[in-house]
């Protein structure tokens, strides 16, 4: 038998605090200062249901509705309960369930049920038993042959001081990026990132990257791509839009994805033009993820476009051309490279579509087009890592979205902007990636050389 603390091992809870639990049933049930008598009447050593007594003693709630208020907090817990999956994998049935909790044993049951525990386990709930060390000395003649839990001192020092062998799982608290979105203003767009990582347990680095770092980067650009535009239609090209595309639409408005090259723009400029033209709604703005300007430069001399580039890749270095691009009217930009420092091509796998390239088009009738694809530069497997956070962020927008939407609502352009340059800054030094990634490059420097003349999206 092992045994298992409960709460940040494996269960969290879609929140830091249950403070909005308690202003939701404050506001439910009209009851004026709820909140603040609710944590009061929480000492540490009392079970909810004294915790209630108190609260109708001291005439917070009416005896009529006490019962039904406290079911009410109950079913609001259950409801958020979301399972730490690398440890609800680890129970087995006959395993043991400790937690130091107000809530009653019946309620942890039915919360660690819904997060998905199937295993049969006893539940032991006290208001202290683990931090004062009586559980582990009731269990002497019984002891786990292992406890995990996220409390260095009441899971992992008074159990070994019992002779219990312990492990400490500190994973469900927010690691260091996570942290510092939460203290930059956005702490539901980490608390979103932590829920998807501790749902999906040990992972692959693509993925762990993808979700700390890319998935908030794409709900910042959506924010300054809505402050920026948003009386426009928003037409995200791709392939490297593909994944801020679904964010901005789900999160934000309706947007339209549309597959767009270099090769195409410059083999091919009458008619990609056309081809956006068709495309694109009336009064839209093309969002491109990495530009020099060369590629629109070279379009304005057949038509005029409307582009926003989210990095504008203004050093000589980084660009593809032997002169510097002159930027053609319509083209305007969210940053620039010599801002954020860095824009290698790590962040362009990281919002890599499941296509490849798009290598030329065809209007086969009137203002009908086909399409062609080359073969993507990623694997399977790779694509599917980076792009599986996004859509568990799409999954649980009923939870997530207003939440965010109001944060990132206030958030200054200042501080939002400096979230940008570290996140993107911190994509592109991952380098390890680099080691899964030879495939790529080497396809993407084929790709280059296949372009007739030579340019820069």
């Amino acid at each position: 038998m092992n045994s298992f603390d409960v709460f940040d091992t494996l269960i969290a809870r879609r929140y830091v605090n249950n403070n909005i639990i308690l202003s939701h049933i404050e506001s439910e049930f009209n009851l004026s200062g709820f909140v603040t008598a609710r944590n009061a009447a929480d000492t540490g050593s009392r079970s909810l249901q004294e915790i209630y007594d108190v609260l109708v003693s001291g005439n917070v709630i009416p005896v009529s509705i006490a019962s039904e208020v406290m079911n009410r907090e109950i079913t609001l817990e259950i409801e958020t309960s979301i399972p730490v999956k690398e440890n609800i994998d680890r129970v087995v049935d006959g395993d043991l369930l400790i937690s130091d909790m107000y809530l009653p044993a019946y309620a942890i049951r039915e919360m660690v049920r819904y997060a998905g525990l199937t295993k049969q386990v006893t539940i032991y709930q006290s208001n202290g038993d683990k931090n004062s060390g009586k559980i582990w000395k009731a269990l002497e003649n019984n002891k786990p042959e292992l406890h995990l839990g996220d409390n260095l001192h009441s899971d992992v020092t008074s159990a070994k001081q019992h002779g219990i062998n312990a492990e400490h799982y500190p994973g469900t608290h927010l690691n260091s990026i996570e942290q510092h979105i939460y203290n930059n203003g956005l702490p539901q767009v980490a608390l979103l990132s932590r829920e998807i990582r501790i749902r999906n347990g040990k992972v692959s680095s693509f993925f762990n990257v993808a979700n700390s770092l890319n998935l908030p980067w794409l709900f910042i650009i959506s924010e300054m791509i809505y402050r920026k535009h948003n009386d426009s239609n928003i037409v995200f090209l791709g392939r490297d839009c593909q994944l801020l595309q679904r964010i901005y639409s789900s999160y934000y408005t309706t947007s339209t994805y549309l597959p767009f090259s270099r090769k195409v723009a410059f083999n091919q400029p009458a008619e990609a033009l056309k081809y956006l033209s068709i495309h694109s709604p009336k009064n839209s703005v093309l969002v491109d993820i990495i530009s020099t300007g060369a590629t629109w430069e070279h379009l304005s001399k057949f038509g005029n476009t409307n582009i926003t580039a989210i990095i504008y890749s203004n050093i000589d270095g980084n660009r593809y051309t032997v002169d510097k691009p002159i930027l053609p009217v319509g083209f305007n930009y969210l940053t620039k490279n010599d801002e954020v420092l860095s824009t290698g091509l790590l962040l362009e796998v990281m919002n890599c579509a499941e296509h490849g390239h798009l290598s030329s088009i065809n209007e086969i009738a009137p203002n009908v087009f086909v399409s062609e694809f080359g073969e993507p530069e990623l694997s399977t497997y790779i694509i599917n890592e980076i792009h599986a956070p996004v859509q568990k962020a799409i999954d649980s927008k009923m939870y997530y979205q207003s939440a965010i939407r109001e944060e990132l609502k206030n958030i200054s352009d200042e501080t939002l902007k400096n979230l940008f340059i570290v996140l993107v800054q911190n994509i592109c030094n991952q380098s390890m990636l680099n080691q899964h990634l030879g495939d790529f490059y080497a396809k993407e420097n084929n790709y280059l050389n296949s372009i007739k003349l030579q340019g820069s999206k």
